[in-house]
Formats: C-alpha cells, structure tokens, sequence
C-alpha cells in the first residue's frame, strides 16, 4: 500500500527546503525527495584535504528575506558580511558602501579616459536601479510577519507598499538585455564587456545594474554556504517532514497524484511542488493535457541551456593574508582590458579543427571576469592552518561545452 502525503516536494535546493519547512510548519504531512546524497542543491559546502568549498553560490544576500525568513521559522545561523571587491588588470575597489560606485567608475574613467562621459552616464543609470532596489528591499519582506502593529502598518508598511508599487513598475520597463542597454550610452563594447560579462547571457537590465546594490547585502554563513541548507533540513525534519536522498523521480502521474521514484518506490499526495528541474518534470509527467500544458510541455522541451559555469578549487600553501590583500574574501576580476566582445565566435573556431577551438577558449579564458572566492577570509576554519581554498569560477556558452562533449573531448577540456 502506498504511502500518501498532504504535499512532497520534489528537490531540495532552497527553493523545495523553504516550501517543505513552511508546509511542516502549518502541519502538512510532507515528504521531501532529492536525488542527490544530500539536501541543499546549489547551496552547498564540501570538504576536501581539509579544505572547505562552496560549490554553488559564494555568499547570499538577504535582500530582505533570507534572514527574515530564519527569524521567523526560529532558525539560528550566525553570519558576517561578506565584502566584495571588483578588479580590472591591475587596479580593483572594494565596495564598502553606496560611495563605492563612485570609486568603481574612477577606476574605469582611469582605465578608459576618453569614455569618462559615457562612464558617468552609466554611472546615474546605475544609482537610480539602486534608488529602486532601496524602496524594494528596504525593509523586511512583511510576509514573514504574522503579527504587526497598527502603528508599523500605518507608518512603515502601508507608505513601503506604494511606493514599492511606483518603482516596480519603474524597474519592470527596464528588461533590455543589459549589453544592448549600454549601447545606448557608449560605443566603447570593451566598456560595456567590463561591466556586464560577469553576468549570464541576456540578464535584463534592472536585474544586473541592481547588483551594484546587492553586493552591499552578501553575506557568509559560519561554516560555509551550506550551512543554511544544513539548517533548513535540521528544521524540517524535527517539524515531523521526511526527505528521501538519492531518491529521484522516475514518473509522475498528475491523475492518479502519485509519483514513482527510481527505486520503484510509489507515493502519493494531494498537492506537488516541483522544485527540481523543469525539463525533467515536463519529461515525466502524464495525467495533464490541457492546452496550457502541452504548450509548457513544448516550450520546455525545445529550451536550451544558456551558461555553463567553469570551476576550479584549488588548495594553496599560502597564508589567507596573502589573498586577502590581493581580492579579498570575494571578488569579480576581470584580467584583460581588451572584453570578450573583441573575440570572433566559438562556432567559427570549431569550423576549422578541435585545436582552434581548444585555443579560442585559452583567448577566451584569458579575457573572461572570474569570480574568486576564500572561504577561509570569512572563517578561519574552512582551511588548514596557513593554507588557503579558493574557488575560481567563470561563465561558458552551454552550448559549447556541449559540443566539446558531444565529440568526446569532455574530459581533455576540464584537465
């Protein structure tokens, strides 16, 4: 006889922690299954030689949720900022506050000085995205507040909500890929290269000119990234929540509410929430056919991916003072001047033979922003006594290394 609940979660990435740990909370009988060994998704740290790495995001912001969210649920989990730097070539700034972007664009004009112009208009584009994300996030997301004064909702709450309702819409008008939305201040691509090719392909503008603000709100937890995950999975089950690893999906049928794992393993439930990827579900899923759906089920079987992500983890035998005068606990580094926009396109590399494309990719690597985080700046005791991990990470065409898979070269390309 199969086992039913009042709602499972497929994947425990933050997003399926958060609705399992909700659902526990209101008294859903909820099962969480992960595919993985372990919850947390791209929320996770691991240990290798001593060494800690985070092997999805660096840090997070809490963008006036996260931390509200920990409150709420009674989650303890103990944090510190997390500076970022940004470097080009020999010259980086630290962003300690709003000021920073004014010495963020100094060093660009000192870079570029016949685009100092053009510089500081991108400049006041980017401090009014930061005047939305002030109102956006400038308090905590009222959500996660149950209970609340008529005076905070007189004069916090209700002023916030229209003026959130006024930059919204500001903020909404702005979804011009950011490379294109440049354009219309400078000429200068290498500049425009400069400032966005740090983000994936397409980002709409508000979201990447926001980000200026959103480097202020980084923070680390103690112990390493996964360690809200930890939290959050510590949380769920003594809530009375079940989760099942390395428990993947095999089939769902939307009819009968019920899914079947890979085991073979039969589950059913009153309500699914999807938190895994959205190609699989679409892959293994019967039950639905109505109009709506097969268009989903199409638009998402005919999506291709946009960006892999290149990382390396490296254990130095060097003391984190050495890195952290030279990027800190967390920095986006951009080693050469020139932009990726300067290069012609992988495809026409691949055209001649396997060796042009492998050396457009040494020139791509060597004009790419890399993101490069230490652990061990935040917490000292992510890394062995005078060592230091480091995490470098940079963004490739998915495309790409799809085609280096495809011919079988996969392995070569990571070593």
């Amino acid at each position: 006889m199969k086992k039913e609940y009042d709602a499972i979660v497929v994947g425990s990435g933050l997003a399926g922690l958060t609705s399992a740990a909700y659902l526990c909370r209101y008294g859903f009988r909820t099962l969480v299954c992960e595919k993985r060994k372990k919850t947390g998704g791209l929320v996770d740290t691991f240990w290798h030689q001593g060494f800690a790495f985070d092997g999805g995001i660096r840090a997070f912001e809490n963008s006036g949720i996260v931390f509200p969210m920990l409150k709420d649920l009674g989650i303890d989990m103990e944090c510190k900022q997390n500076q970022v730097s940004i470097g080009i070539a020999d010259r980086s700034v630290k962003l300690t506050s709003q000021d920073s972007l004014d010495n963020y664009m100094s060093m660009l004009t000192t870079i570029l000085p016949d685009n100092e112009g053009d510089i500081n208009q991108i400049k006041e584009e980017i401090r009014k995205v930061m005047g939305y994300m002030d109102v956006l996030y400038g308090i905590d997301n009222p959500l996660f507040m149950e209970k609340m004064d008529s005076q905070y909702l007189t004069k916090t709450l209700l002023p916030w909500f229209f003026r959130y309702q006024r930059n919204i819409r500001k903020a909404s008008r702005l979804d011009e890929p950011i490379q294109s939305y440049l354009g219309r201040f400078t000429k200068n691509i290498a500049l425009i290269d400069m400032i966005t090719q740090h983000f994936f392909q397409e980002t709409p503008t508000f979201f990447a000119l926001s980000y200026f603000s959103l480097y202020l709100d980084y923070s680390y937890p103690i112990g390493g990234t996964g360690v809200l995950a930890e939290k959050m999975t510590e949380y769920i089950l003594s809530s009375g929540g079940e989760i099942l690893t390395e428990a993947g999906v095999s089939h769902v049928d939307a009819k009968e509410h019920q899914i079947q794992l890979e085991s073979g393993e039969v589950f059913g439930y009153g309500k699914l929430i999807w938190a895994a990827n959205q190609k699989t579900l679409y892959d293994r899923i019967n039950g639905l056919s109505t109009t709506n759906f097969e268009k989903q089920q199409t638009l998402a079987k005919q999506s291709i991916g946009g960006d892999s992500i290149l990382t390396v983890f490296l254990g130095v035998n060097q003391s984190s003072i050495y890195f952290e005068d030279r990027c800190g606990a967390h920095m986006f580094y951009t080693p050469s001047t020139k932009g990726l926009s300067s290069m012609i396109g992988w495809e026409d590399s691949a055209h001649d033979s396997k060796g042009n494309l492998f050396r457009w990719t040494e020139d791509y690597l060597e004009r790419t922003t890399y993101e490069i985080s230490c652990p061990v700046i935040r917490d000292s005791t992510l890394a062995p006594e005078g060592k230091t991990g480091i995490i470098i990470s940079t963004l490739l065409d998915y495309s790409l290394v799809k085609r280096i898979s495809e011919a079988g070269d996969y392995e070569h390309f990571k070593d």
